[in-house]
């Protein structure tokens, strides 16, 4: 190879470097089964650009509401978690209220909102409330619902996981 000093006016080309794909992994995870907001809606307000999946289901300050939609879960034991937005209720100081209801059978859910509270701190900066609904669900057809009587509930998932997890 020819020496080049600072005066050549020509410099080699660079040497080829081999193509670099990069690779993105996701991290293994158990399965879940999340319901489609955009099916249960009915009368929740449907805000776009919120949450992780793009989009909540807010609840109305003016009048209760409700939506429901068809869910299938593979064969198993599942239970019920329902991600939240952490925001205040309508009356000061008072709990965020929802009710889910599978197949008929209602949940209700209270979440205390105790600002300062180190759960709440917590929830404020995941921007996630995650609330497990007491007891489990067979897999197969079932119909969901989602209630709430006033304003201030967000909903950004309703997710269903193996019982075991």
């Amino acid at each position: 190879m020819e020496e080049l000093s600072p005066d050549s006016p020509v410099l080699p080309a660079p040497a080829a470097t081999p193509a670099v794909t990069p690779v993105l992994v996701e991290p293994v995870t158990e399965p879940e089964v999340r319901l489609d907001l955009r099916k249960v809606a009915g009368s929740w307000r449907v805000v776009p650009g919120l949450g992780r999946g793009g989009l909540v289901l807010g609840a109305r300050v003016d009048r209760a509401v409700t939506g429901a939609a068809a869910l299938t879960l593979p064969a198993g034991n599942w239970r019920a978690v329902i991600d939240l937005i952490p925001t205040y209720a309508d009356g000061d100081g008072e709990p965020l209220r929802l009710t889910l209801r599978i197949d008929g059978k209602a949940y209700p859910l209270s979440i205390a909102r105790n600002t300062g509270d180190a759960a709440w701190v917590q929830a404020v900066l995941d921007n996630r409330i995650s609330i497990e609904v007491p007891g489990g669900i067979a897999g197969g057809n079932h119909r969901i619902e989602l209630l709430a009587e006033s304003g201030g509930v967000l909903i950004e998932a309703v997710r269903f996981v193996p019982a075991d997890r």
